[in-house]
């Protein structure tokens, strides 16, 4: 929803996480999987404080030639969320904490966004530790009158903030193809993935196809 012109909000409620998708900070997974959790609920509050710089609606990848600058603010939460490991149960919450800036003038889009991720498991192969994880990504992209659209993007994930030699950087570049606007995108990006000594030692190189459809 949208009032008084210059915020846009956005409330969720959802299921939760599933087994499958519930790692801790080395991607391992609960080997009995998730037991029960409660609902996840959250929102986010968009700010855009120019008047003459506001989306006439929101967009999830091309914005076209409007001209915009805006800010946000979500939290999402699932709480009472209980695992079996094997030998025995945990329970936590989680939630995440997100800020992010936005700007488009035309054909040149710069987004940044940071999160806070607390509930965060350590190893769950061996230890019931529990603490957070935080990051942020980077990106810029410049669309070109025949809608292909050149970018690049820098993200940062330190795994486990109460642990040292976490660190996950990420240096992408890439195209995207835009067709009917945001309904329709394709594209090829690189990715180099530089992992800490404790989460692996070593460098990642990948080539990656993408397709997108939002109708």
């Amino acid at each position: 929803g949208r009032f008084a012109e210059m915020f846009d909000y956005q409330l969720v409620i959802g299921d939760g996480v599933h087994s499958n998708k519930f790692y801790d900070s080395f991607d391992n997974n609960p080997s009995d999987g998730v037991i029960s959790q409660n609902a996840m609920i959250g929102g986010k509050l968009r700010v855009s404080p120019f008047e003459g710089a506001r989306e006439t609606k929101l967009r999830e990848a091309y914005f076209g030639k409007e001209k915009f600058i805006s800010f946000a603010f979500g939290t999402f939460n699932t709480s009472n969320i209980k695992i079996d490991n094997g030998t025995d149960e945990y329970t936590t919450s989680r939630t995440l904490y997100n800020l992010e800036a936005n700007y488009h003038d035309g054909s040149l889009t710069i987004l940044a966004e940071g999160f806070k991720f607390d509930g965060e498991f350590y190893n769950l192969t061996n230890s019931k530790r529990v603490g957070s994880s935080s990051g942020y990504v980077v990106q810029g992209e410049y669309c070109l009158e025949n809608f292909y659209a050149p970018f690049i993007r820098f993200e940062t994930w330190d795994r486990f903030n109460q642990e040292d030699d976490m660190l996950h950087n990420a240096y992408v570049f890439g195209v995207n193809r835009y067709l009917k606007g945001e309904k329709f995108r394709y594209g090829v990006f690189y990715t180099n993935d530089q992992f800490d000594k404790n989460i692996g030692d070593e460098i990642v190189e990948t080539v990656q196809l993408s397709m997108m459809m939002n109708y």
